[in-house]
């Protein structure tokens, strides 16, 4: 967690409550996601900040780590070892159609 002052001399992006990270270069990236509860965090460039209106955010939450969802994450990935996805891979997922 940041203390305040870190924040202000930090140049990154910092995550919120409220926000969905997903890693977005790794191994296993399906199985990394959640959500920040409290506080505030500095993210790297191998995290995705996902800033969802709070009405529709437990959706694509529940859409993301869902056996659906996470099939999605692994179709638009690539690589072979590390695999990696876009942020605009992501954004064209169809979480809006998923029965959660």
């Amino acid at each position: 967690l940041l203390k305040q002052r870190s924040k202000n001399v930090s140049c990154g992006i910092v995550a919120n409550p409220g926000d969905i990270l997903l890693a977005r270069v790794v191994m296993n990236l399906e199985e990394k996601i959640c959500i920040v509860e409290g506080g505030s965090v500095l993210v790297s460039d191998c995290i995705l900040v996902l800033r969802v209106n709070p009405d529709a955010r437990q959706k694509v939450f529940r859409y993301l780590v869902s056996d659906a969802g996470r099939n999605a994450i692994r179709a638009i990935s690539h690589g072979v070892s590390a695999r990696f996805i876009t942020t605009e891979a992501l954004l064209d997922l169809q979480i809006y159609k998923a029965n959660i």
